[in-house]
Order: C-alpha cells, then sequence, then structure tokens
C-alpha cells in the first residue's frame, strides 16, 4: 500500500514529460517522441525519411500532420525544409535567422523575413527560406545543423524559435531530424 503513494511521487519529480505527437489518420506513424522543455516548448525529432512524400508540422497545434492538411507550418522531406508561405504555400509563414544562442529573451526583428521563392538558380529546386539551416562536411559526407536560431512566423500569425540540433537519430540514421521549438511571448 505505501508503494503506490512513493510511486507517484517519484513519478510527480520527473523532469520532462514525455508524449508522442499524432498526426491525423492520413499520416502513417508518428514524429517520434517528444518531450517538453524548461521553457514551455518541445524537443521533437521529424521523420523526413521518406524521399516523396512531406511529413509536415504545424507548431500552434503542436502536431505532426500531412502537408496537404490545412495550418501546417514547416514541412520536411529528407534534408529539404520548406515553410507554408511563398511559393510552397498559402499560410503566410515567414522565418528569420536571429542568433546563435537558443535562449529565453530573443529579440524579435522588424527585418530579414524569408519565405520560399520560386527556383532563381535553375536547379529546380526553389529557393527555400531555411535553405541554410544545415552545413555540409565534404569529407565526412555528413550534415550538420548550422548554429543558427530561427524565429517563425506561424500559419496563426503567432511566434515561435526553432533551432536545430541533428540531422540523424542516435543509430545514425539520416533524416531524423530533432528540433527544438517554444512560443515567443
Amino acid at each position: 500500500m505505501r508503494l503506490i503513494p512513493l510511486l507517484l511521487l517519484l513519478a510527480a519529480c520527473l523532469p520532462n514529460i514525455r508524449y508522442t505527437l499524432r498526426g491525423d489518420d492520413d499520416f502513417e506513424g508518428d514524429g517520434g517522441i517528444a518531450v517538453a522543455t524548461e521553457d514551455g516548448g518541445i524537443s521533437l525529432v521529424m521523420d523526413a525519411t521518406d524521399a516523396e512524400r512531406w511529413s509536415a508540422l504545424d507548431l500552434d497545434g503542436g502536431r505532426v500532420t500531412v502537408e496537404e492538411d490545412s495550418g501546417w507550418d514547416l514541412a520536411f522531406q529528407r534534408f529539404e525544409i520548406k515553410v507554408n508561405g511563398g511559393i510552397s504555400g498559402d499560410g503566410g509563414v515567414e522565418v528569420v535567422a536571429v542568433s546563435a544562442m537558443y535562449q529565453d529573451d530573443i529579440e524579435v526583428p522588424a527585418g530579414g523575413w524569408l519565405t520560399d521563392e520560386p527556383d532563381a538558380d535553375g536547379d529546380e529546386v526553389p529557393e527555400y527560406a531555411l535553405l541554410t539551416w544545415y552545413s555540409y562536411d565534404y569529407e565526412t559526407h555528413l550534415l550538420n545543423p548550422a548554429e543558427v536560431v530561427y524565429i517563425v512566423r506561424t500559419s496563426e500569425d503567432a511566434l515561435f524559435k526553432l533551432a536545430f540540433d541533428s540531422y540523424y537519430d542516435n543509430s545514425g540514421t539520416p533524416a531524423r531530424i530533432s528540433l527544438r521549438f517554444a512560443p515567443i511571448n
């Protein structure tokens, strides 16, 4: 009998709440384990392994969905990330790079906001606003997230800070993008 209150006390002391973000029935699988962070945000692994299908994230709703679903903010396919704005969607989503520190008091700039633009260099790939979210190491052939924090203005006109932590999961599988995001008040 004394064991149950002890277990409840231990569970209440856990620093992070682990839960799984699930998408709609149309989305096969989920975005992996999402962990609530101390700043009120979420740390999440997006599954971008499908080379044919975009996995989308609705920052406002805190859910993984499909790109065709309304309300998505960012969509992931392998190493490419597009925003629901410009030529990639009608959500009006914009991003701006702000600093190399994922801190609580990020200042929102007035200018420098980007959205997805048409192909400008003839490679038949749009000029994604988050095109430079990573760097490529030609010696190791690995992708490494740039040490940049972005602010995302979502489809619902909310502001979120966003940082990318890894392109690979713990077992080395590529296109399992680890990221952190939190609302900006």
